[in-house]
């Protein structure tokens, strides 16, 4: 392929690249940046330098706006055929000291940007090649924020991966890696990932592979995610407000270290180190879904894992106020391995478990109560009661009511063996971790005098088992009990 420069190109338009696009921010070389300027952040504004691949902008009309700043432009549509890398090292260089870093936010610009695909709203974008971000900044400890966007849109739009996205490098303390991404105030977008989402990046403030904020979005993964950092990865990131759902039909990795991020100034707190495969919370008056039909596996490693880590396959928390129902279904597999030791200090619990409910905070430790009803879920048969690795949570109301428990055996299982299924073995009760904004410092509910975790497993007598390979397996069942007290005795035998 034939290399070609940066495109720009503004409202209304399309572009497709077929070439290779190289860029690193470097003026000196010819190489194109552009000032853009991110408004209604907590109502406020944040200027931003940029290098890019392919994007759609226009000129800023803001009353505030300056010469030469850009905002994305509407109704676009741009493909990628080709090949774009984009390299942080000269861009980060070159701008260091007018970048707002974590002891001083009075400079010029909030963070860099590189963008592989930008538009704004009723936009489309599509890469059938290659899009590559490289964390290459030379300086590890440097708080000044480099955010990654392989793949951005305003609302109403879409973005969809046939090809191949990969985020690499040595990273910072600044890198905010996002893979597909809808902000802020992008709502009604649609996420595809149908190709290769991978990301390896060493040192990291958080990373985030396919993610929203907002209401209206889907995303869907049918393709590869593999998501890898030392601090805190989601894999799939929603919000889960109003017809907002994250589903996967292929595979998700997420990789954590287990270390706390370094705090960046301003609103930047870090948040608690983990690794999550699909998440999302729901809003008062609302509904969404998180959804497993393929493989899952979320993983915290490493000789410096902090106890406090946490790996959830699926995740439900981050509701603003007490929430409305986030619907939970997993028919897929579920793998939730850790090498994290218990925290000895508050309940000997390894927070790793396949479902996690408030098991988590970014918010400064003010959960709220969340509203689960469980639909479908595959797991193996075991112990639930000793490995504590099932569902975990905290502030909870979990509906069982019309759960279907698809059961196969566990590594080892012994065939006609019963184990207890009922509310307090399927749920472990924790009091979570959270960053304290005022110190940043790694505190526990518990800490604040909270005795009570808060939980409660509505609809037992109405669970259903069913045999998730119903040709060489049948599940026995025994039920006593009645209501949300109902017990079940539950084994499997082969045909």
């Amino acid at each position: 392929m034939k290399s070609t420069k940066e495109i720009m190109v503004g409202a209304g338009e399309a572009a497709t690249n077929n070439g290779v696009i190289v860029s690193s921010g470097n003026i000196a070389k010819g190489e194109r940046v552009f000032e853009w300027v991110k408004r209604g952040i907590m109502g406020k504004s944040a200027l931003n330098i940029c290098s890019y691949g392919m994007v759609a902008m226009e000129k800023d009309t803001a009353p505030d706006a300056q010469e030469g700043y850009l905002v994305p432009a509407d109704n676009a549509t741009l493909t990628n055929n080709g090949s774009v890398t984009l390299h942080y090292k000269d861009i980060a260089a070159a701008f260091k000291e007018q970048l707002k870093i974590a002891t001083d936010r009075t400079r010029k610009y909030d963070a860099v940007f590189a963008w592989g695909m930008f538009a704004g709203k009723n936009s489309k974008l599509i890469n059938n090649g290659d899009l590559n971000l490289v964390y290459d900044e030379e300086d590890a400890d440097a708080t000044c924020e480099l955010f990654s966007h392989p793949m951005y849109t305003g609302p109403d739009s879409a973005m969809i991966n046939n090809g191949t996205v990969t985020l690499t490098g040595s990273g910072s303390a600044g890198a905010n890696v996002h893979g597909i991404n809808a902000g802020l105030g992008d709502k009604n977008v649609r996420i595809e990932n149908n190709g290769t989402l991978h990301i390896d990046v060493a040192r990291t403030f958080s990373i985030r592979a396919l993610t929203t904020t907002e209401t209206g979005v889907d995303i869907i993964n049918s393709g590869s995610v593999y998501a890898k950092g030392d601090s805190t990865v989601w894999a799939i990131f929603t919000r889960v407000t109003k017809d907002t759902s994250g589903i996967n039909t292929g595979k998700i990795t997420a990789i954590s270290e287990g270390r706390l991020a370094s705090p960046l100034g301003g609103m930047l707190f870090p948040f608690m180190p983990g690794a999550f495969a699909i998440s999302g919370g729901a809003n008062p008056g609302t509904s969404g879904s998180l959804v497993n039909h393929g493989i899952l596996r979320a993983c915290v490693q490493g000789e410096a894992a902090a106890p406090y880590a946490v790996a959830n396959g699926i995740l439900v928390y981050n509701s603003q106020k007490d929430g409305g129902v986030t619907t939970v279904i997993n028919t897929g597999t579920i793998e939730v391995p850790s090498s994290v030791k218990p925290c000895a200090e508050n309940q000997n619990i390894v927070r790793v478990a396949e479902l996690g409910i408030n098991s988590f905070s970014q918010r400064n430790g003010e959960f709220q109560t969340e509203r689960v009803k469980i639909k479908e879920f595959a797991t193996t048969l075991r112990d639930f009661a000793k490995t504590k690795d099932f569902i975990q949570a905290y502030k909870a109301v979990i509906d069982v009511s019309e759960m279907n428990l698809i059961l196969r055996p566990a590594d080892g299982y012994e065939p006609n063996t019963a184990y207890t299924i009922s509310k307090d073995t399927l749920v472990t009760k924790i009091f979570p971790y959270y960053v304290d904004y005022s110190d940043s410092t790694v505190k526990n509910v518990a800490d604040r005098g909270v005795s009570d975790y808060e939980v409660s497993v509505i609809g037992m007598g109405s669970v259903k088992f069913t045999s998730a390979d119903d040709e060489h397996f049948a599940v026995n069942v025994t039920k006593t009990g009645e209501g949300d007290e109902t017990s079940y005795s539950v084994s499997l035998s082969q045909k």
